[in-house]
């Protein structure tokens, strides 16, 4: 049975589907997940592979068919990594950001 989006926007999860990802596959944070140019938001990518390629990601809620959903700040801090130098438009890496992921279960674990 396919989950929820709720239950898909767990840190530990997504970190689970980056490691699968190859690390050198590029994304940009702002732009739709099957965009022509170039792919889209990681989250967007993983919650289509996980049976919801019609979602809107933002920065604090995920639009679905069944309404809005909050999406946890840790998910979209892993997926802006690099915020400061790279912004909205600034091109990622599925590598980079599992390297970031790592560094946040590092801190969590740490604190």
């Amino acid at each position: 049975m396919t989950k929820t989006i709720q239950e898909l926007l767990q840190p530990e999860l997504f970190i689970a589907w980056l490691e699968t990802q190859p690390p050198e596959k590029e994304y940009i944070y702002d732009l739709p997940s099957g965009s022509p140019q170039r792919d889209g938001c990681a989250l967007a990518k993983y919650l289509a592979a996980n049976g919801y390629p019609d979602v809107n990601v933002q920065e604090t809620m995920v639009y679905g068919k069944t309404g809005w959903v909050t999406l946890p700040h840790e998910l979209d801090a892993i997926s802006k990594y690099n915020w400061d130098e790279l912004g909205y438009d600034g091109i990622r890496t599925f590598g980079g950001a599992l390297n970031a992921a790592k560094e946040w279960q590092k801190a969590l674990a740490t604190s």
